[in-house]
């Protein structure tokens, strides 16, 4: 199965209440994680024991690194990466 599309590092950050304009707010808590559809499709079917490839464009920046990182260990088997 080919997955093509995007690759995100998503930041969710929880809040109690509702945003009110012109307040700052501190996060005590947060997630980060890999996704997008592709992603998220790709990452699903190599669990399942398919055989599965992804394309998508990462970002040569720390984040990208993150994503690299993310996906190496998620499935060292299953992800590789190229450089084009």
């Amino acid at each position: 199965m080919l997955c093509i599309g995007q690759i995100v590092y998503d930041l969710t950050f929880f809040m109690d209440g509702p945003i009110i304009e012109n307040r700052k707010y501190v996060m005590k808590e947060h997630t980060e994680c890999i996704g997008a559809p592709a992603t998220n499709a790709a990452a699903l079917l190599a669990k399942w024991g398919c055989d599965t490839s992804l394309i998508a464009r990462i970002g040569d920046d720390f984040l990208g690194k993150e994503i690299l990182d993310q996906l190496h260990t998620d499935q060292p088997r299953k992800w590789k990466s190229y450089d084009f």
